[in-house]
């Protein structure tokens, strides 16, 4: 590594690396973008209210709410590790779903009957709420950790 160093610095190239330090700003005005982030992973802030068709966060993921809503019309599969925030100074951000199924399953895929074993929900802030006309719909399912430092999960 020293030497690649060196080499950098002879050659006068000027390499950058995100670290993961900071949070990119996601404009999240299409569900394709959500989707793009429960793929990828990483450390992110809403900008705006989203909608979005359910989906599986597949790598760890920090999200801060940021006073925004994010509603998904379908559950959410957290086959990672998914860390909730919310920044607002009102603490307004929140994950909503009016389903009449389970609002988010950590560490169980359904279709494969695996368990997902390094997935977690881990909430410091912020409001999970699930709003279903069904008995025994649950707001999350957990098969793996779940971490409630804060916030409210209704």
């Amino acid at each position: 590594m020293a030497a690649l160093v060196a080499a950098i610095a002879i050659l006068g190239v000027v390499v950058v690396l995100q670290t993961g330090g900071g949070a990119d700003e996601v404009d999240a005005t299409t569900s394709a973008d959500i989707q793009a982030v429960f793929q990828n992973g990483g450390s992110y802030v809403l900008t705006s209210d989203v909608e979005i068709n359910g989906g599986t966060v597949s790598s760890d993921l920090v999200l801060d709410l940021n006073g925004h809503t994010l509603t998904t019309t379908d559950s959410i599969q957290i086959n990672a590790r998914f860390t909730v925030n919310d920044s607002s100074s009102n603490n307004t951000g929140m994950i909503y779903a009016s389903i009449d199924s389970d609002m988010i399953t950590v560490g169980y895929e359904e279709l494969s009957t695996e368990k997902a074993p390094n997935a977690s929900l881990i909430m410091n802030s912020g409001t999970i709420v699930l709003e279903s006309n069904i008995n025994g719909s649950d707001t999350i399912t957990a098969f793996e950790d779940v971490v409630i430092n804060g916030g409210i999960i209704q």
